[in-house]
């Protein structure tokens, strides 16, 4: 499969494209000389690695590590648990316990290998149904280019993994109510947004502004705004009401780990730290955001300009569908209100994963608003050596003592 893949569903010409065909497809600019057969297998190599994953860390100790160590005594059936955190992920760890004979790696593990599997299953489906096969490809690609994603997601974290699977579960949805409607499609968005307000609350830094962004495009509205959205509420209202109230009335456990947000600033940071002004958390912002999407956006602008040096011009940009305009908006409008409230609230410090939610669908709007042409495969290799190297890290990292995992 080498030649260009023909476009099923032309998009409508012009500015506004986007706003009358929110189901269109892209052109599938991405599919180029990549290999049809790695295009097809994507899911089934994102299976395999995250077993491989999964399989690796289990082999490399039998205790837990760093992250896995706050779930021990904070099992039991609870409507909120300690370190500010929303209760599902206890419970699924709970439920894995009792199904595995209370082994506390393997259960932990189940829970946090399975959602980074749904993670990249679901953005590789997002993109592929928006864009075709080749485009989801290229969104694992991106992640593969996201250290956050790709690497810290494999060693560590929990919580954080759960809300890129919102996220990307809400996405997803959200592309599935966009192009068909059906009544599955408004079930799958209910599960979605429960999952992402009981995974995390930072979460709504996404589903605020996305949610905004699909109500403000009259095109979405009109797909979206229908009876089905009412089951989506139901569902959401039905599982998270009671936790919801439960993290209001502790309001002091809800927001134990805003004190992170204030720890002393050191080095030369301290210099710039205005009494009143989150100076020193803007600059950990730009530090963070950098380190999070810095590597797959400056990969991405160094193949379209050697796709524009060789073909003249880059791939088309547009018209995106309409889905991936409010993708793109919430990203930017999420990372903005992000900022400001770092500076209005003085706040010191800021870690990537903070960043996760806005970030979590970087990997699809490139894909799709931002195709590659010619560049592609050697992008696709690129970010494929990474996923390889990953394995290799995490046993080194643990080995050396570096991550305890006992």
């Amino acid at each position: 499969m080498t030649q260009q893949h023909k476009i099923s569903e032309t998009p409508t010409a012009g500015a506004d494209a986007h706003l009358a065909a929110p189901g269109a497809r892209m052109p599938d600019t991405n599919f180029g000389s990549l290999p049809g057969s790695l295009v097809r297998l994507a899911p089934w190599l994102v299976i395999g690695y995250i077993a491989a994953l999964f399989v690796l860390r289990l082999t490399l100790s039998p205790f837990v590590e760093w992250d896995e160590a706050q779930f021990p005594g904070n099992v039991h059936l609870a409507l909120t648990y300690g370190n500010s955190h929303p209760p599902l992920f206890n419970w699924l760890v709970r439920g894995a316990l009792e199904a595995t004979g209370w082994n506390w790696p393997i259960a932990v593990g189940l829970v946090k290998y399975t959602l980074l599997m749904g993670f990249h299953l679901l953005t590789w489906d997002t993109a592929r149904r928006l864009a075709g096969p080749a485009a989801g490809l290229m969104a694992l690609a991106v992640s593969g280019l996201a250290p956050h994603i790709v690497g810290t997601s494999a060693l560590s974290l929990s919580h954080s993994i759960m809300v890129i699977t919102a996220v990307a579960a809400t996405t997803h949805a959200t592309v599935m109510v966009v192009q068909s409607g059906r009544i599955w499609a408004f079930v799958e968005l209910g599960a979605a947004v429960t999952l992402g307000v009981l995974a995390k609350y930072n979460y709504f830094l996404f589903l605020i502004p996305f949610l905004g962004a699909l109500v403000l495009d009259r095109s979405t509205r009109r797909a979206i705004v229908r009876p089905g959205l009412a089951l989506s509420a139901a569902m959401v209202v039905a599982a998270c009401t009671l936790p919801l109230v439960a993290a209001a009335n502790d309001i002091a456990g809800t927001t134990e780990r805003v004190a992170k947000l204030y720890e002393a600033t050191k080095g030369w940071r301290s210099a710039i730290d205005i009494p009143g002004l989150g100076v020193d958390g803007a600059v950990f912002f730009v530090e963070a955001l950098a380190g999070w999407a810095g590597l797959a956006v400056v990969v991405w602008m160094v193949a379209r300009a050697f796709d524009r040096r060789r073909d003249g011009a880059p791939p088309p940009t547009a018209p995106a569908p309409a889905p991936i305009h409010a993708l793109g908006v919430a990203m930017v409008a999420g990372l903005v209100i992000f900022l400001v409230g770092v500076v209005a609230a003085d706040v010191s410090l800021v870690r990537g994963r903070y960043l996760t939610p806005m970030l979590a669908s970087l990997p699809v709007w490139l894909a799709v608003a931002r195709p590659l042409g010619r560049s592609a495969p050697i992008v696709a290799r690129a970010a494929g050596a990474i996923y390889l190297t990953v394995p290799i890290v995490f046993a080194g990292v643990v080995l050396a003592g570096l991550n305890p995992l006992g």
